[in-house]
């Protein structure tokens, strides 16, 4: 594979995780427990893809992964105390 080809393959992972790590701050704002559940899975995704990129070499793969890592602890950390969506029947 050209290096050419590998660059732009590491782009597309990092703009790819980019934007999974802003559909959990989306997703962390609306602070519901399902909201919080599904900003997890988007930290994890962007997570999993981040990983195995060249992190020496771009400050910007440092950042996306860092930022990844902070804001899934903080979903952790509002699940403790988000609202669940309980029907109640009154009656």
């Amino acid at each position: 594979m050209s290096s050419e080809a590998v660059k732009s393959m590491e782009t597309d992972s990092h703009s790819l995780a980019a934007a999974l790590v802003k559909r959990g701050d989306a997703l962390l704002g609306e602070k519901t427990a399902e909201s919080l559940a599904q900003a997890v899975a988007a930290y994890d995704a962007a997570l999993a893809l981040i990983k195995d990129l060249p992190m020496q070499e771009s400050p910007e793969h440092r950042h996306v992964l860092a930022i990844a890592w902070m804001h899934r602890k903080a979903a952790f950390a509002f699940r403790r105390c988000a609202p669940t969506r309980k029907s109640h029947r009154r009656g």
